[in-house]
């Protein structure tokens, strides 16, 4: 069935409705302080590595990048300018309003970048985070150190892209991720099931930036000696780690009970979003800025109840159940898979992140369903 812009435009106003209260929050910020939120939403390049930048800065000097950031700075201001326009049309003339291109791109923007960002984080510190979620300053302290138990599982040898996923510590030494991360180093055979391949060579980096300067400082890493198992019915993975030198950090703590519900209960990811080539490339550059591979922090909500169906991961969640998962709307790519989703408010972890449909909704299983889970309790898995 082919989707035209219309059916763009209708889903796209629909979730700007259900967003009102926060797009609307950019849309004044950006009138009052235009210059500070583009450059909390679009931060810089600078001090990251060559491999971190997939896009236009590629390959150019430093005259001509810092010229290429001038324009394109102006470029980024001139789209949330426009999606605030577009916000302005949607309040008079409501949801059939027929917007332009310039407009689209701008409310795509302005909804999934300025109200759902993706912050980087420099020297294990989260940078500012644009309007609305500058709320995000009160929890600073509990979310950096949370994202210093959030590491990127590196595969050597992959054909596509440096890493395997996101993993975090879920007890001193079990990193939880999911089976199709997994599947990149582990083999299956019967009757035993899946068995982690004896030629793998596999760690967990918890760098904000693990491919930067060798010569800096480590981070702390750890390495995979196994796998302790893959779920029979989610696409959850345990795999069984050791230190690599500096102390590891420490593990998280899971929810054991559903979060009550409230209207936008706020949550957040970490982890290391990909370039994702099943989603529109324009709308991508324009929300992560060409820089990839590197750590960030992706708030959101739950949404409840959840937009659509259980998505499934074959083969490892065909028989994922509705109960078994909970949706949100953080802006997500391949490489967040094996992210953590924190609640906000508690500071535990509510949901291991394993897919989603880009600007749509996302999914996580809920982990407080698996507080008396066989292999989770095998693994000494920290709940609360």
């Amino acid at each position: 069935m082919h989707t035209t812009d219309r059916d763009i435009d209708r889903d796209l106003i629909e979730q700007s409705i259900r967003l009102m209260r926060d797009v609307t929050t950019v849309r004044d910020e950006l009138r009052r302080d235009p210059d500070g939120v583009v450059a909390r939403a679009f931060p810089r390049a600078d001090g990251l590595n060559p491999r971190a930048l997939v896009g236009a800065r590629v390959g150019v000097d430093a005259d001509e990048a810092a010229a290429f950031d001038r324009a394109d700075f102006a470029a980024q201001r001139r789209l949330l300018e426009a999606g605030a326009g577009a916000l302005d049309r949607i309040q008079r003339e409501g949801a059939d309003v027929v917007l332009r291109p310039d407009e689209r791109l701008g409310l795509q923007a302005v909804v999934r970048f300025a109200a759902r960002p993706a912050v980087l984080f420099r020297q294990g510190k989260f940078l500012d985070p644009p309007p609305p979620w500058d709320v995000l300053e009160e929890f600073r302290e509990s979310i950096d150190t949370t994202a210093r138990s959030v590491g990127r599982i590196q595969v050597p040898g992959l054909p596509t892209m440096p890493y395997g996923g996101s993993g975090f510590l879920v007890a001193d030494d079990v990193i939880m991720t999911n089976c199709h991360v997994a599947q990149l180093f582990a083999t299956l055979e019967r009757p035993a099931g899946w068995v982690f391949r004896s030629d793998s060579e596999v760690s967990v980096d918890f760098a904000d930036d693990p491919d930067d300067d060798p010569d800096a400082d480590p981070a702390p890493e750890m390495i995979v000696d196994g796998l302790i198992g893959m779920h029979e019915r989610l696409d959850l993975a345990l795999l069984r780690v050791t230190p690599n030198g500096a102390a590891p950090p420490p593990s998280l703590t899971l929810m054991s009970q559903e979060p009550e519900e409230s209207v936008e209960r706020r949550l957040y990811l970490v982890g290391y979003p990909a370039p994702d080539r099943r989603n529109d490339p324009v709308v991508l550059r324009q929300i992560f800025g060409d820089v990839y591979y590197v750590k960030r922090l992706q708030p959101g909500v739950f949404l409840t109840p959840s937009p659509g169906p259980v998505i499934r991961v074959a083969p490892f969640s065909t028989a994922t159940r509705d109960g078994d998962v909970f949706a949100h709307d953080a802006s997500t790519l391949g490489g967040n898979s094996g992210s953590c989703v924190v609640d906000l408010r508690t500071d535990l972890v509510a949901g291991l992140h394993y897919s989603g449909l880009y600007a749509k909704y996302n999914q996580a299983i809920a982990l407080w369903k698996l507080v008396d889970d066989p292999l989770l309790k095998r693994a000494g898995v920290n709940f609360d």
